[in-house]
């Protein structure tokens, strides 16, 4: 489910813009670029990139994709971002800093729940969410379930 919930929010920032910028500075999210790309959009990684990798992805993006929708995933923090900073601010962003956080908000927004579960077992729980529904995820918050077997 978190990998339709963030699918869900790259739609509806990509209605109001056609570049957006996925931070994720700790590198816990991304598993969910997997499902991403094979959307329709032209998708970006700029892991552990350099301020000439972004300048490259910036000019291939202006030029070869001038309206299009690009999403880029970066490993920098908003604020080390230099080329492709604009886009953050300007167009659109979905900031996973702080990935737990991120997946507490989405679960108390769509399913009405509030996750008391430490960081890590969110974590752990989003990458187990794959392929399963909202009710696998009542049980897991409720402690219904071993959170660590299947």
């Amino acid at each position: 489910m978190i990998a339709e919930w963030f699918k869900q929010d790259i739609e509806a920032l990509f209605q109001g813009s056609s570049r957006i910028v996925v931070v994720d500075p700790h590198k816990q999210a991304g598993f969910l670029m997997d499902d991403l790309m094979k959307a329709s959009h032209k998708i970006y990684l700029a892991e552990n990139s350099s301020d000439v990798e972004e300048l490259k992805i910036k000019y291939d993006i202006e030029k070869n994709h001038p309206d299009d929708n690009v999403a880029i995933y970066t490993n920098r923090g908003r604020d080390q971002l230099r080329f492709i900073r604009d886009y953050s601010e300007t167009d659109g962003c979905v900031d996973l800093s702080n990935f737990p956080d991120y997946i507490a908000g989405k679960l108390h927004s769509e399913l009405g729940e509030n996750a008391d579960l430490p960081g890590e077992h969110l974590l752990i729980l989003a990458k187990r969410s794959m392929g399963k529904d909202k009710n696998w995820w009542r049980k897991m918050i409720r402690r219904l379930e071993d959170i660590f077997t299947d």
